[in-house]
């Protein structure tokens, strides 16, 4: 590690855990620990020296609208999905050689949802910008595991995703999110993977 601070750093935070498990100054390293103990959860780029609800806000990233949106607790535990983060499961995922996730419910998005109660963005190098509006939804994850992700897919193809212990708690996000009730999804047939 050189002399100089870094303005960034890797944190791991294991599912079902309120603290991070380990702290890296680069992703291989903290890949080369995940996939060493076989671990499950999620792996995020964070800035030094200011609070994520502070940098999402000044990024553009993240606005509070509703009064418990400024409460410590939420602040204290606040995570942006326009971070640089990725998943694992038993240790792969990232780059890593992992299993195919299956797509267990989706929806199309139409005129009768409502947009995006939560901004997400793209960041390509420096430049950072906000997703096309999204077409679709999937729920998926990888077999045998009650966790799983909710896709939000564009119509060119891109998308962006969050982790979910469950799917009645992505289910819920959902509905929070765009409006779409539990009746409004279809099940794909079982040999339906993500890309």
């Amino acid at each position: 590690m050189s002399d100089q601070f870094p303005t960034q750093i890797w944190v791991f935070s294991g599912a079902k855990r309120h603290f991070p498990g380990g702290i890296f100054t680069s992703r291989e390293k903290a890949e080369k620990w995940i996939s060493k103990h076989r671990l499950t959860g999620t792996l995020t780029l964070y800035p030094v020296d200011v609070g994520a609800y502070e940098w999402a806000i000044e990024k553009g990233l993240f606005q509070p609208r509703k009064p418990h949106e400024s409460n410590p607790e939420f602040i204290g535990g606040f995570s942006d999905a326009g971070m640089e983060h990725y998943h694992y499961e038993d240790g792969k995922g990232g780059d890593i050689d992992t299993p195919q996730l299956r797509t267990i419910k989706k929806v199309r998005l139409g005129s009768h949802h409502h947009a995006s109660l939560t901004k997400h963005t793209i960041r390509d190098g420096n430049d950072q910008r906000s997703f096309p509006p999204f077409v679709a939804l999937e729920i998926a994850s990888y077999p045998e595991k009650q966790s799983c992700y909710l896709f939000h897919i564009c119509a060119d193809g891109q998308g962006t995703d969050t982790w979910h212990e469950s799917v009645e708690e992505a289910l819920e996000q959902a509905e929070w999110e765009f409006g779409v009730k539990p009746e409004e999804w279809t099940t794909p047939d079982n040999n339906h993977e993500t890309v």
